[in-house]
């Protein structure tokens, strides 16, 4: 069973929180920030979740989901309401994880790349 460690780092106010296993083996972590600038439609502040990542061997466990929770929990101590994140358009494993965590796309980032044709 994982345990959870509580880290505050840097001038923002910021966490991280580590996936351990009873032998002391890291299998994940959640870093996050509380932003108080505005970020287009997003309100003040709100909390990034600016990194989660699980070990593949450790996927599928609910790891993901309990550092996400407790995030989540550590935003409603601080007062915060509204959470944003990003990830990758093809990373559809963690869209699904996200989307089944109650999250919901708000805005699409897009691109062109443009080749030296002309």
């Amino acid at each position: 069973m994982p345990i959870f460690i509580c880290t505050q780092s840097g001038s923002k106010e910021s966490v991280i929180f580590v996936a351990e296993t009873a032998r002391d083996e890291l299998v994940g972590y959640v870093y996050a920030t509380i932003e108080t600038q505005p970020d287009d439609l997003i309100s003040i502040p709100y909390l990034s979740i600016n990194e989660i990542a699980v070990k593949r061997a450790s996927q599928g466990m609910g790891i993901g989901k309990s550092l996400l929770q407790r995030a989540e929990r550590w935003a409603i101590e601080k007062g915060i309401t509204v959470i944003q994140l990003a990830t990758w358009e093809f990373n559809q494993p963690a869209l699904r994880f996200f989307k089944n965590s109650g999250y919901r796309t708000i805005m699409r980032k897009m691109e062109k790349v443009l080749r030296d044709e002309m």
